[in-house]
């Protein structure tokens, strides 16, 4: 395609749906991914567990699969915050309190790496994250845990500070070109420079037409008054503008 506009995402999104093995896009916001916004919701839990949209999110999200039914059961007629009431339903949320309450307990004392480390290895995280998401995931959260090392190494680690440190940043991940194997690979003119196919379709060839020359053309159509003297542009008014005759 010409670039990265809806006609890019939308080709993605439909072959997605069709079922057919896709690659995503070729150059991604690495905070525009499902699975960085999950584990930065997660860490966002952690340092305020008073945050009930993040809590929210979470639970949600491929980490937990929470169901939208059960989170409105919990949420729904609560007392205090989302997680207060979450704590006060052990029987029932067991699994899912033991691995926020064993985060919890090491927010203060791990760095951001280690902690999302620990969510993805320990609490079985990156697999469940991919399971729901692709293969296509594994790139964001390699991402976001290469962001949590390039913060550490310039900064006192905490988990607020990373997380208004990534806010502030706008990283673009560049997927790499020979790792589609046989996915459909969808990427702008300048990424496919140098690279080669057996099967290549161009959908964006169409000659498409400007704003100035669609409103050009939108008031030629309309009836114009009758000139005094010979005009200069198609719709028949001069460019300094047109005298009519009485």
């Amino acid at each position: 395609v010409q670039r990265r506009s809806e006609l890019f995402h939308g080709i993605i999104r439909e072959l997605k749906a069709a079922g057919l093995p896709v690659a995503g896009a070729d150059r991604l916001r690495m905070g525009g991914e499902l699975a960085v916004k999950d584990l930065t919701a997660l860490l966002s839990f952690l340092a305020a567990p008073e945050d009930d949209l993040s809590l929210a999110a979470v639970l949600r999200s491929p980490l937990f699969g929470w169901s939208e039914d059960a989170l409105f059961r919990l949420a729904h007629d609560r007392q205090g915050s989302l997680w207060q009431a979450l704590r006060g339903q052990e029987a029932t949320y067991g699994a899912t309190l033991a691995v926020l309450s064993d985060l919890l307990d090491r927010a203060d004392f791990l760095r951001p790496y280690e902690m999302l480390e620990r969510v993805l290895t320990r609490h079985d995280g990156r697999r469940r994250i991919v399971a729901r998401l692709g293969a296509e995931a594994e790139e964001g959260i390699d991402a976001l845990l290469a962001q949590a090392l390039a913060y550490e190494r310039g900064e006192v680690p905490s988990l607020p500070g990373f997380l208004a440190w990534l806010a502030a940043a706008e990283v673009e991940i560049k997927r790499q070109t020979g790792a589609a194997g046989d996915a459909v690979r969808v990427m702008s003119v300048h990424g496919a420079k140098g690279l080669q196919a057996p099967l290549v379709i161009l959908p964006d060839t169409a000659a498409t037409e400007s704003p100035l020359n669609r409103a050009l053309r939108k008031t030629c159509r309309r009836p114009q008054p009758r000139c005094a003297r010979p005009c200069a542009t198609p719709c028949g008014r001069s460019a300094s503008g047109c005298s009519t005759s009485p």
